[in-house]
């Protein structure tokens, strides 16, 4: 799911991923974290960054704070927890801007909401 993610993120022509992601890995991130990585390198010129958090609210918080405000902030996020995405989203609607995928009943990513100039943000569950 996350190198399929990454994939339909590069193709509509974003250039700088960040997977947000929950330590300590369990295996399933493990794969997830290299699907993300496979699926951005299969596009030429795409950056791509891995951050983890402990995953309180706090951490977060702070870990997007700190990369939404870095020199090359990313123009598309993907996180990995269900709990991290609902607080990533109110730190991007503090920001003013974004618009976010879910995956629909076939597993096919669906605009949801779109806010000016946004910022793709996904989130994927691992069951």
């Amino acid at each position: 799911v996350c190198r399929h993610a990454a994939g339909r993120l590069t193709a509509k022509g974003r250039k700088s991923l960040c997977y947000l992601a929950q330590s300590p890995l369990t295996a399933g991130d493990m794969l997830s974290e290299a699907g993300f990585m496979a699926g951005v390198d299969t596009a030429p010129g795409v950056r791509a960054r891995v951050v983890r958090t402990d995953g309180t609210p706090e951490r977060v918080r702070q870990k997007l704070d700190s990369i939404m405000q870095s020199r090359n902030p990313p123009d598309a996020l993907l996180v990995d927890k269900s709990s991290h995405a609902f607080t990533a989203l109110s730190v991007l609607l503090k920001k003013g801007k974004y618009h976010y995928y879910l995956k629909d009943k076939n597993h096919h990513l669906r605009k949801q909401q779109h806010l000016g100039q946004a910022l793709p943000f996904l989130f994927q569950e691992h069951h």
